[in-house]
């Protein structure tokens, strides 16, 4: 019986469809421009925070031990040589003082002499403090010891993973850098010298800034990826 219904049924159904092919914006009316700028909106969405999830996941990517552990390696190995270049610019700087004629290993010729640098001036104090505050100031010690007191203190600053010590090393590599450039400068125009020991710490100096920036910058990537979690 419902077989012999179903064929009239449907004659019936498609009667009052009208299937005229020219007819089918009536039946299926294209969308108008307020659906399309929304979803081309929806769309933009949709990319901007797949993109932003991928930022994310290139972050967490670079914040991972094995990276923080190079980092302190690396400092800590950049900080012994350092103090080991401070402590030989002292030990030239000393003995030259208690006889004018010792040769160091970094006296190559006129032109290239340490134990002229460190004697001069500017070897003690940056040649500021002595016109500043006086010969007998307890800062106006040789530019070594200030190298050695330097170096040791970011060693120690890296041990602390926290954001007030990252921001810390990475002001004090700046500042180290540029006492770099003052003492560059001296030593170029005034002094007229090429000191292998000098020029070594001042490249030893610009490795610990950048350094310190990719530290300090994991080190606030680090809080932001924490925060958000939280």
């Amino acid at each position: 019986m419902s077989f012999k219904l179903a064929p009239s049924f449907l004659c019936k159904f498609f009667h009052h469809v009208d299937v005229n092919p020219q007819r089918s914006s009536d039946i299926l009316p294209p969308p108008t421009c307020e659906v399309k700028q929304g979803m081309d909106r929806d769309y933009s969405t949709v990319k901007i925070s797949y993109s932003m999830q991928k930022l994310r996941k290139f972050k967490e990517m670079f914040i991972t031990p094995t990276m923080v552990d190079c980092i302190k390696l690396g400092r800590f190995l950049v900080c012994v040589v350092g103090i080991a270049l401070s402590g030989y610019a002292l030990h030239v700087e000393l003995s030259h003082a208690r006889n004018k004629e010792y040769k160091a290993l970094c006296d190559i010729n006129e032109h290239m002499s340490c134990s002229k640098v460190f004697s001069s001036k500017y070897g003690t104090g940056f040649g500021l403090v002595e016109p500043l505050l006086g010969k007998k100031s307890l800062l106006n010690v040789p530019n070594s010891i200030f190298g050695i007191a330097f170096y040791s203190l970011i060693m120690l600053l890296g041990v602390s993973s926290g954001k007030f010590a990252a921001w810390l090393m990475f002001l004090f590599s700046l500042l180290s850098c540029v006492g770099s450039i003052y003492l560059g400068y001296i030593l170029f125009y005034i002094l007229h010298d090429t000191c292998v020991v000098c020029i070594s710490m001042y490249v030893v100096n610009a490795f610990l800034l950048i350094i310190n920036l990719l530290n300090l910058k994991q080190v606030l990537a680090a809080a932001a990826v924490k925060k958000k979690k939280e």
